[in-house]
């Protein structure tokens, strides 16, 4: 008995020390993959409890070897986007040098490594859709007194109404509902309030209360003279107007259907700045995850887009000469203090881009303010990748401000046919077109044009955005070679 006994003991004695082996391995095995998987998300946004934002994300970067050839174009796909490596470690060991796209430039160096900085730069050739570019940032903020704004969920859409509309109370027509079906979403001083308001002399489009609401990045956060939040029901109210919704009321009553169209014409739209970091899911980010284009796209995934661009020197001075009425700094304004001002407004985003990625600086408002000339919205690509991700290219119409002064018939055209609107008559199209031009200033005459020297160091800072706008878009026509600024 005392044999046995023994023998026991000793069982017990051995697989008590093989249990406690092999859970040791467990829980090392377990350990080492939390803490690889911390690493990475820390190692792509690094987390900033000690050491300073600036230097935790430069040794972030150095970590890695990323290739250097430029960002090629995202695929456009025109089905429900897949998530399959939405979010991939960057190449190791790729030496590859510069490449030299087929029109036979190649980036700057400084261009490279800001763009290779941003967290979506391996995402490139993803289309994203409504969902956020990347995972949640590793840095976490309590957020400021109004908290984060989420995305507002599909309404159950009328499928008689051309334009995305709704009744908030089943059985009540007065509580009909429309959102825009069109955004005229960019970029300022590009022609903007001309087409927009030419659109709205079609028969089929309604005019609305106003040209620009700004309530996807500005008034619903409550940025305006007044610092009140712009509720999304006030919102609807203002994009529709009341005759814009008896007008969509009296087609359903008497024909059974609606064709009549409401649109946005916010030109800040395309480059999100305002309010990005007040939406739910840009919790302690340094560039966006989730954009307003997103959010567009979530609450209707068929909305259309419209963007009209310009050479980016001459808008810039074109912006400059707008804002002087209005900005008592520019009181005494001349071509050679706008100089000064672009020469200052330039050096603080290459010091931006030296240190952070495109996307951080294009998207930040602290440096946008600082800057004073709107330097920033003439980084075309860096916005129009974001946007390209987000939506089908067949829903958005990127035009030329140079094509539309050169032909505004044959553009207008272009537009109406990408909204499927009807054939308009003669005389409806005269209307159209003899409206006079809006927003023609005078003070260009005053001033005088911008100085060469100026135009020479915008064309410089310009053109490796511009470059990839071109290889982007697939068209060279947006290196701006036939525009002499």
């Amino acid at each position: 008995m005392k044999r046995v006994g023994t023998f026991t003991y000793i069982r017990i004695f051995l697989f008590s020390i093989m249990t406690g082996l092999v859970l040791f391995i467990l829980v090392s095995i377990k350990s080492t993959s939390v803490q690889t998987n911390r690493l990475t998300v820390e190692e792509e946004w690094p987390q900033t409890t000690t050491e300073s934002m600036e230097d935790s994300l430069v040794t972030a970067t150095k970590k890695f070897h990323y290739p250097t050839n430029p960002p090629s174009a995202p695929k456009r796909p025109d089905d429900q986007p897949s998530r399959k490596n939405a979010f991939r470690q960057p190449e190791e060991n790729v030496t590859q040098k510069p490449e030299k796209i087929k029109l036979g430039y190649s980036y700057p160096e400084w261009y490279l490594r800001s763009c290779q900085r941003s967290i979506t730069y391996h995402t490139k050739d993803e289309f994203v859709g409504d969902r956020p570019f990347f995972p949640p940032c590793a840095a976490q903020t309590t957020g400021n007194r109004k908290g984060f704004y989420p995305m507002i969920e599909p309404k159950r859409y009328l499928p008689n109404s051309k334009n995305p509309c709704w009744i908030d109370k089943p059985g009540d027509v007065r509580t009909l509902r429309c959102i825009p079906y069109f955004y005229v979403a960019g970029v300022a001083k590009c022609g903007t309030s001309d087409l927009f308001r030419r659109i709205r002399l079609h028969p089929e489009v309604m005019k609305g209360t106003m040209k620009e609401y700004h309530w996807w990045d500005r008034t619903r956060f409550g940025f305006t003279d007044e610092e009140e939040e712009v509720t999304f029901r006030q919102y609807t109210m203002q994009v529709t107007g009341d005759n814009g919704l008896e007008s969509v009321l009296k087609d359903l009553r008497t024909n059974g259907s609606s064709r009549r169209l409401f649109g946005d014409g916010s030109p800040s739209y395309v480059r999100d700045l305002d309010g990005w970091p007040q939406i739910d899911g840009n919790q302690g980010c340094l560039e966006p995850r989730v954009t307003i284009g997103q959010q567009i796209r979530h609450l209707y995934p068929d909305a259309k887009i419209i963007i009209i661009l310009r050479h980016p020197t001459p808008r810039l001075y074109s912006r400059f000469l707008s804002r002087i009425p209005r900005t008592p700094d520019f009181k005494d304004a001349t071509s050679k203090s706008f100089h000064e001002y672009v020469v200052r407004a330039v050096r603080l985003y290459r010091e931006c881009f030296d240190r952070w990625s495109l996307r951080h600086c294009a998207y930040n408002g602290t440096l946008y303010a600082e800057a004073v000339t709107r330097v920033s919205e003439g980084l075309y690509s860096v916005f129009l990748e974001d946007w390209l991700r987000i939506f089908p290219r067949k829903q958005m119409l990127i035009l030329r401000y140079e094509d539309y002064a050169r032909d505004m018939e044959t553009e207008l055209m272009k537009v109406f046919d990408f909204l499927g609107t009807a054939s308009m008559t003669k005389e409806e199209k005269d209307v159209v077109m003899e409206h006079v031009t809006v927003n023609v200033g005078d003070l260009y005459e005053k001033l005088g044009p911008m100085l060469p020297e100026t135009i020479s160091v915008l064309n410089e800072f310009y053109e490796p955005f511009n470059q990839q706008l071109a290889q982007l878009l697939d068209d060279e026509q947006f290196l701006w070679r036939d525009i002499t600024p």
